[in-house]
Parts: C-alpha cells; structure tokens; sequence
C-alpha cells in the first residue's frame, strides 16, 4: 500500500509529466465541452481556451489532494470519478464532509487554493479519477486575460458555502432516516460506490444506524 507521502509523490510527477501537454480539442468530447461551458456561463469557444490551459490526468484511487499543512495549488474538472473531503481528530477519527461526482469542476480545499494558505482538511480520491487540471497561477492568469471568469470563480465558491450551509441545517433539522434519504438523491448510485463507513460517517451516525435505516428501507 502506498504511504500518503508516495501517493503524493505521484501526483506532483504526473502534472510535471503532463505540464506541457495541452487537450486537444479533437480530443474533447464536444457534449463535455459543452458541460464545461455551461457551468462556466462563456461561449464554447471560451471554455475550449481555458481548456486548453489545462492538463489531463488520470488520478489513482486513493490519491490525495489535500492534507493538513499543505497549499492546495490545482484545481480541476472532474469528468469521471469521485473524491472525499474529510477531516480527522487528534485521536484520527475520521469525520467525511463532502462527496463530489464528476462531471463537476472541484479545488480539494477551497480556502487553502483561493487563499494559498495550508489546508485544515484532507481530500482524497475514492476511485480512478478522470480529470482536466489547472494550476493556481494557471487559474488566475486565464482570469485576468478573461474577467468574465471571476463571476465563475465567485458563484462557485458561493455555491460550495451554500451547500455546507445547507448540510448543517440538514444535520440540525432532519433525522437520520431523512438525511439518508437526502443524501441518495445528492449522489445518486454513490451508496454502492464508497464504503458504508464513510456515507455513515456523512450522515454523523454510526455505521450500525447506517444498516438498520438501509434494511428498513429494503423491507
């Protein structure tokens, strides 16, 4: 099994491995061009540029992206895959803050990359992840060229506070059944995907909870 430190090893060589390679766009699926721009809000001209700045990775299971102590400095679009925002304790227990599917444009810590500062959370990849990445200086270079990216940068990162607000609010105002049922419809198909442990570590319940609600639901 590999250390952290080697996983992290890994990643830093394929993006040197890859810094100079661009996407093509024959390469690029025109329906994920069209995603891409989409959630950008530009034209697929403009998303096929900001592409361009990018680098394909193919990440291993198991990856980390984010730790304690380190500067996050790669964004990425997740076309295929999913990862797991997490923290541990002093005793490390570990506490799962988000799952996020592709396709889907993610930073595996947001006030570590926006603010270039440590992280305080962990994020690590759940399965083979598909990926285009943008370095931080890469992201910022391609906003000044186009300002029309600050509008996406901001409504992404008001869109991730939103939905960590609304966690919380579920996590006060819902029962464990509820939330259960909350969270099939947010990542549908992830149930049968990631270990119980850790969907039951999202819903803040206890694995033995985790299996009485599935089987009552199954009954």
């Amino acid at each position: 099994m590999l250390s952290s430190r080697s996983r992290n090893t890994i990643l830093r060589e394929r993006i040197v491995q890859h810094k100079d390679q661009k996407t093509p766009l024959m390469n690029m699926d025109d329906r994920l061009l069209r995603k891409i721009a989409g959630i950008m809000q530009v034209s697929d001209q403009k998303a096929n540029l900001f592409v361009e700045r990018g680098k394909s990775l193919l990440l291993p299971k198991k990856t980390e992206l984010a730790a304690p102590g380190k500067t996050v400095n790669q964004s990425f679009f997740v076309i295929e895959g999913c990862v797991r925002h997490f923290v541990r304790d002093k005793q490390r227990k570990e506490f799962t803050k988000n799952f996020l599917q592709g396709p889907k444009f993610m930073v595996p810590s947001i006030t570590s990359f926006f603010m270039q500062r440590p992280s305080e959370i962990y994020c690590e990849t759940l399965t083979e992840l598909k990926v285009i990445t943008w370095s931080y200086r890469d992201l910022m270079q391609f906003a000044e060229q186009h300002p029309g990216t600050y509008s996406f940068l901001l409504k992404a990162v008001v869109r991730a506070f939103y939905l960590k607000e609304e966690k919380e609010i579920e996590m006060n105002r819902l029962s464990a059944s509820e939330r259960y049922q909350v969270f099939l419809k947010r990542h549908p198909g992830l149930i049968n995907q990631v270990p119980s442990r850790f969907v039951a570590s999202y819903l803040n319940i206890r694995p033995e909870t985790l299996s009485r609600i599935r089987a009552a639901r199954i009954s």
